[in-house]
């Protein structure tokens, strides 16, 4: 079950704006969404702050409430709180973009989302063919899912750190990272690799689960900027036996994050 939060969440205004739905899953658990019905996708976020009742005594019978069996034996199976938190609210984002995007209110733990063969999540709920595409990422206080009605989706959520300068090399080449710097002049070095490694990351979660090497696989052919200042990144991408294809990928600047998703529709 799910209804409207009038709660404020603690949140920077870019988020909230961003996501601007506020909903409670299953009567516990506040989570933000942005849905887009003409495109069919819904992204959801969690802030992992608010996972509050972790720490309660309640949180076995509460877990119960959101989670199903088979993702109850995992969870337990954590031992560290910071992993405990990010898987939990990684899961707990998918269902409700889930159940926005397909309009239903089922009991969320009739939908399970464990680990295929290459690490991916793998959405299993009782509905008629086509079951959504997923895609899950946290990072730092955050954990963003995207379900869409695509073929395939990506979503990575990266926080913005100096240290990733040092892997400059290793995100791109030349080409990419000229194409980067003239295209992104109102961002600091850190904030534009960040924004190729999030579209590299989620390109990854969507085309090439199994490619190892992904930003080998990835080269940054375009960037476009649209209306309200965010980036549109177009890829090419070689999948293995197959003719390289192309990706577009949706950039968000966040305070101190940046967020890319995309879709596909390939066969």
């Amino acid at each position: 079950m799910t209804r409207i939060c009038r709660k404020s969440e603690e949140l920077s205004t870019d988020w909230t704006v961003f996501f601007p739905e506020c909903h409670l899953l299953a009567g516990l658990q506040t989570i933000r969404c942005r849905m887009d019905r003409d495109r069919g996708w819904c992204l959801a976020l969690v802030h992992l702050a608010d996972l509050h009742f972790l720490d309660r005594e309640k949180q076995q019978s509460q877990l119960a409430r959101l989670l199903s069996p088979a993702e109850l034996e995992r969870f337990a199976a954590f031992r560290l709180e910071k992993r405990r938190r990010e898987w939990l609210g990684g899961r707990l984002a998918i269902k409700q973009a889930l159940l926005r995007l397909t309009g239903e209110d089922k009991d969320v733990r009739t939908i399970s989302i464990l680990p295929d063969e290459h690490g991916r999540p793998r959405l299993t709920m009782s509905r008629p063919a086509p079951v959504p595409s997923i895609s899950i990422s946290h990072s730092g206080t955050s954990a963003v899912a995207m379900a869409s009605r695509a073929r395939s989706c990506g979503v990575d959520v990266q926080e913005i750190v100096p240290r990733i300068e040092r892997l400059a090399d290793h995100i791109g080449e030349p080409a990419e990272l000229a194409l980067l710097a003239g295209a992104i002049a109102g961002a600091n070095n850190a904030a534009r690799l960040t924004m190729l490694w999030a579209a590299k990351e989620a390109v990854k979660k969507s085309l090439l689960p199994d490619q190892p090497a992904f930003f080998n696989a990835t080269r940054l052919r375009e960037i476009d900027m649209d209306s309200t200042g965010s980036a549109v990144f177009r890829l090419a991408c070689t999948l293995h036996g197959m003719r390289a294809t192309g990706a577009t990928i949706r950039i968000h600047r966040f305070d101190g994050y940046i967020l890319a998703f995309t879709e596909q529709d390939h066969a």
